[in-house]
């Protein structure tokens, strides 16, 4: 027998020498499992719970079989790219950007310098699974992923049967899945799983007629996800063609000059970046193009945010979603927070029909993205790091003003233009309500308007069926695991 005892730290973070030791974490189990397969060493891959999952799936005769057997898992080998400007090279996911609900590349690479390119594009419905960091996520590519340089950070798995595709992704998605992948990983500050590891996972199996039934709805929530995808873009470039300006190849490393009484009026804004010519460029299409231009604040009834509160997380407490969270695809959302224990709890559940838009982060990553909330949204704890915008719904459409904020090319440097600070930069409320938002005719506006709030209405019955398979294969893994057979 061996005795395993996990690393020993301070209770309070920054305890000297000396300090009292927080609780210590040990087991025992047999010796001879540190010398079988990979002799793992460390004691949290045998004091994990997903080590115990694992073990008790694998102590069942039948009903499981390894990943290996069911599937082909594979990844690139390391990439290294040439780093080229936007519009001259293929653009780059990393894996952060692959589980975005919209990706957005932020490099492009030289396909020509970038070594075995072909492996590194995406199939359509081909499951991706993180195997650095937050190890065990998973996804699916479709429409937004094809095209696009996709990481070697991600594992590719492609079933044998092509029809266990919609079943393994259900049963991926599980937290019996996601406990044993994390058991398996190593590493101390940045944790890995590799190739073999995930081929030696059990996967519960299931029969003919529980796969078909799986793998329709994985299907029906991708092509639903496609026609959002496809919405989006059809209302972006209806506004993009009333506006006639190109600026998706637009850079900022040119020096450019501004007139001093520029940077002394009003919020004296003295960073180059708030005063850049895209922007000039395409306030200047707004009022050539527009009816009319008029400051978001004209269009709303309030913009603000509820201020920060203390987080007091437990098992019993209100579903809590963070800025991340709202703009990654339907992510297992596993924080509860204790609503009851916050002043004015209602400032942090969201209304229909309100945007967010994220408020502090890093300016080429989520910081000013912008999302229309849905009925499925207002049953989360919203984290105080989105600011909230309400529309007035006589005034304008909320599909309209969230293309007209959201675009890309042309609403995002409107927004991103106001931020400050130098290591997390930040958005505020009062500046957010000076952004400039043309207006059109009512046709024009509904009719941007409609995609976007369509594709919206697309993304959530997509969310809302997803967790419905998740939660169809819990209960298939929790009879597996209690003796029930889950194939006939």
């Amino acid at each position: 027998m061996a005795v395993l005892c996990s690393q020993l730290t301070p209770d309070q973070p920054g305890d000297g020498p000396g300090s009292p030791l927080g609780e210590l974490t040990w087991g025992v189990t047999q010796a001879a499992l540190l010398a079988h397969g990979e002799r793992r060493l460390e004691a949290e891959t045998y004091l994990s719970d997903g080590y115990g999952l694992r073990a008790a799936v694998e102590a069942r005769g039948s009903g499981w079989q390894p990943l290996g057997d069911l599937a082909k898992v594979w990844q690139p080998n390391r990439l290294k790219g040439i780093v080229v400007p936007p519009g001259s090279g293929t653009p780059f996911l990393a894996a952060g950007q692959v589980f975005e609900a919209r990706p957005m590349a932020r490099k492009w690479l030289s396909l020509a310098k970038t070594p075995q390119a072909a492996q590194r594009f995406v199939e359509p419905r081909t499951i991706l699974i993180s195997c650095s960091g937050n190890v065990g996520r998973v996804t699916m590519t479709y429409k937004p992923h094809l095209g696009s340089l996709v990481t070697h950070d991600l594992m590719r798995v492609e079933p044998q049967d092509k029809g266990l595709n919609g079943w393994l992704y259900a049963f991926f998605r599980t937290s019996t899945f996601r406990l044993i992948a994390t058991g398996e990983h190593y590493g101390h500050v940045i944790k890995h799983l590799e190739v073999a590891h995930l081929n030696a996972l059990p996967v519960v199996t299931v029969d003919d007629a529980a796969a078909s039934h799986f793998q329709s709805q994985v299907s029906r929530i991708f092509a639903q996800r496609d026609e959002a995808y496809d919405l989006i873009a059809e209302a972006e470039a209806i506004y993009g063609s009333v506006l006639d300006l190109d600026a998706s190849a637009a850079s900022l490393d040119a020096p450019f000059s501004v007139q001093a009484s520029g940077i002394t009026g009003g919020r004296r804004r003295l960073d180059a970046f708030y005063h850049n010519p895209l922007v000039e460029q395409i306030c200047k299409a707004q009022s050539e193009h527009g009816n009319d231009v008029v400051s978001l604040a004209h269009l709303t009834s309030r913009i603000w945010w509820p201020g920060r509160f203390k987080r007091i997380f437990g098992d019993n407490g209100t579903p809590y979603v963070s800025a991340e969270d709202l703009f990654d695809l339907n992510p297992i959302i596993s924080k509860r927070v204790y609503a009851g224990l916050v002043k004015n709890r209602e400032d942090y559940f969201l209304q229909p029909e309100w945007l967010v838009l994220v408020r502090s982060g890093q300016t080429y990553g989520l910081n000013g993205s912008v999302r229309l909330v849905g009925s499925r949204l207002t049953k989360f704890f919203v984290s105080e790091d989105l600011i909230r915008i309400a529309p007035e719904p006589e005034v304008v459409r909320p599909g309209y003003l969230l293309c007209a904020l959201s675009h890309p090319c042309l609403g995002r440097p409107l927004v991103i233009r106001n931020a400050y600070g130098t290591s997390i930069p930040h958005l505020e409320p009062h500046d957010v309500a000076t952004i400039p938002v043309p207006r059109f005719d009512t046709a024009l506006e509904t009719e941007i308007a409609e995609r976007m709030e369509r594709a919206i209405q697309l993304q959530a019955d997509a969310d809302e069926l997803e967790d419905g398979i998740t939660a169809e294969a819990e209960e298939i893994v929790r009879q597996f695991m209690r003796g029930m057979s889950t194939v006939e």
